[in-house]
């Protein structure tokens, strides 16, 4: 795979058109605006929930979200409590953890939460964007 190097030219070129919106549950202004830039260069719009509930809210209010890009360690209700809630509301939800935390055993923990992929931070574009392909996201 193509690592992507900084130059927006070449991550332009190869960069699949998904046309969707996503919610970032991120805490971390900088995290947010990292993720929200590179999900854009796939024409993915970002909205954002500094928590879990929010993040819940939003996915209860909002039928446009495709795909929840769910940080774990957020203040009020962590990623795994919003994860569980948001798929007890739409069971077909795309979650992806996206986390600090790299063990196997965190891997496994947002897995059986109900996430649907697991990345771990920092994140790196191209995989993420074969993470989003693997989904197969209905749009």
């Amino acid at each position: 795979p193509v690592e992507p190097s900084g130059n927006t030219t070449e991550m332009t070129s190869h960069t699949k058109s998904y046309n969707m919106l996503a919610l970032v549950v991120e805490d971390d202004e900088i995290n947010y605006l990292f993720l929200e830039t590179i999900l854009s260069k796939s024409k993915i719009k970002a909205i954002r929930a500094i928590n879990g509930m929010e993040a819940v809210e939003l996915c209860k209010t909002n039928p446009d979200i495709k795909l929840v890009l769910m940080d774990i360690k957020l203040p009020f209700m962590n990623g795994y409590e919003a994860t569980r809630r948001i798929k007890e509301i739409n069971p077909s939800m795309p979650v992806i953890a996206q986390t600090a935390y790299a063990m196997q055993e965190d891997k496994d923990k947002a897995m059986k939460a109900g996430c649907d992929a697991y990345i771990a931070k920092p994140i790196v574009w191209t995989d993420l964007m074969r993470i989003i392909d693997e989904l197969n996201i209905k749009r």
